[in-house]
This record gives structure tokens, C-alpha cells and sequence, in this order.
């Protein structure tokens, strides 16, 4: 089954692309701030991340850097609210 991870500081919103991409038969986690979205990252090793832009601390560029210094062939898919 292909692990999905998501790392949004929007609860609800977190919630409902869980639900729909396990509908669609993924495996689903997710954080909701960096910190916590990179060391989950570094111990599933998902093999799509879904990031958000901006996240409390540090924000979605600083976590790509992060994630994709610790695995060059990430795939990360940049989401975002804001226009």
C-alpha cells in the first residue's frame, strides 16, 4: 500500500484529505507543524509528502529543505491556502 504523509497546520483540513485518500486506498498520516512533520517523515518514509507553505515555526520551504537533504529522492507535493 503506498504511505502518503501530510504536514498541515489545519486540522480539518488534514482530516478530510485522510479520509479521501484512504478512500482511494492510501495510507494515510499526518502532522500538524514542521518539527513533528520532519522526525514523522524520517521514520516512515512516506512515498508521497502533501506539505503546506506555511506552518507555526518553521515554515513549509525550511521543511522541504530538511526533508530533502535527508532523502534527495522525496517526492513533495507544496499545498497551500493562501493566494
Amino acid at each position: 500500500m503506498t504511505k502518503v504523509m501530510i504536514i498541515d497546520d489545519d486540522d480539518a483540513i488534514c482530516a478530510i484529505l485522510k479520509d479521501v485518500l484512504e478512500i482511494e486506498g492510501y495510507d494515510v498520516s499526518y502532522s500538524l507543524n514542521g518539527e513533528d512533520g520532519i522526525k514523522k517523515y524520517m521514520d516512515e518514509l512516506p512515498s508521497v509528502l502533501l506539505l503546506d507553505l506555511r506552518l507555526p515555526g518553521i515554515d513549509g520551504l525550511q521543511v522541504l529543505k530538511e526533508i530533502i537533504s535527508f532523502d534527495p529522492d522525496a517526492i513533495v507535493i507544496m499545498i497551500t491556502g493562501y493566494g
